[in-house]
């Protein structure tokens, strides 16, 4: 099978058992110049490799940034929320520093880079996962500033636009593979796509309640006071919220089959960790009652 400029093209895909789905996507190019290797999913071909070098740059570059925030985060907390006393200089408010890094990059970036830069993005594994970012985004950018309460309502230019930042990268990657990937025939019912989509779904969830958790400790939202974090999810760590997302994340990872979908959970835990481990701490000092069976974000563990 060729194209009319000679590169190898596939003209359907490969059945969920052959060698080929398992390749796919991952690693990419290790093998560029094998002429027995698959069309890459984001060229789809095996000859035109320019983009597939820009894609793969930009994957290498997402797992540097996820080294850099877990590294930075671990010796030194971002201020907001708990870990700062003020503002700080350049303040913005955050509810709407958080709608615009949420819907901005995760949502009007991803929907435009789905659409131009994917191949494929009318095919139904393709469409499922646009769906399911767009829906994680659209809770985070809308539903969840508008209904959380915060104990300071500024934040630090500089915190919301490196997430900004973060975003376009993350967004970019993930909307490119996603909307160009051609999974193979009968992808829906394939184990990674299941057990993907079960710890997305799951790990969305308890996002969603623990969020709502916290948010009910507090009266009003003017109310800035602390408290100890109550609820069925926070019985054995104190960050659940952290967990759920982390899960949901490596569910995406596993689903989409994809190095971009990889370095979409490394760089969301490379902030979790850290900071469960720093919220952790920062409670335990806070409550002297605080209960001594709970961890930070992995019962029992950590």
């Amino acid at each position: 099978m060729s194209s009319n400029n000679g590169t190898s093209m596939r003209q359907s895909p490969v059945p969920c058992d052959g060698d080929d789905s398992w390749t796919s996507g991952i690693p990419y190019l290790l093998f560029p110049d094998d002429p027995n290797r698959p069309p890459s999913p984001i060229t789809n071909t095996r000859d035109n490799n320019i983009r597939l070098y820009i894609h793969f740059g930009l994957i290498v570059f997402g797992f540097l940034v996820a080294v850099a925030y877990f590294v930075g985060q671990l010796f030194q907390p971002i201020p907001y929320g708990r870990h700062t006393s003020g503002s700080g200089r350049l303040p913005v408010p955050v509810r709407i520093a958080k709608m615009v890094v949420a819907l901005v990059p995760n949502i009007v970036f991803f929907i435009l880079s789905y659409f131009l830069a994917g191949q494929h993005f009318n095919q139904a594994p393709n469409i499922v996962f646009f769906c399911l970012y767009v829906i994680h985004y659209l809770e985070r950018g809308i539903v969840n500033p508008l209904v959380s309460r915060y104990s300071n309502t500024k934040i630090r230019l500089w915190i919301p636009l490196s997430w900004f930042l973060t975003g376009l990268l993350i967004s970019y990657i993930n909307a490119e593979f996603i909307g160009s990937a051609e999974y193979c025939n009968n992808y829906l019912y394939d184990p990674r796509f299941l057990i993907g989509l079960v710890l997305f779904i799951v790990g969305f969830a308890l996002n969603r309640v623990a969020d709502y958790q916290l948010v009910c400790l507090r009266e009003s939202r003017t109310d800035t006071k602390h408290a100890i974090p109550k609820g069925p999810l926070y019985f054995l760590i104190s960050c659940p919220n952290y967990f759920g997302e982390g899960l949901q994340w490596f569910g995406w990872a596993v689903m989409t089959w994809s190095l971009a979908g990889l370095v979409l959970w490394l760089v969301s835990e490379a902030t979790f960790v850290p900071r469960s481990r720093q919220n952790h701490k920062w409670l335990r000092n806070q409550f002297l009652d605080y209960p001594s069976l709970r961890r930070g974000l992995i019962p029992f563990i950590f």
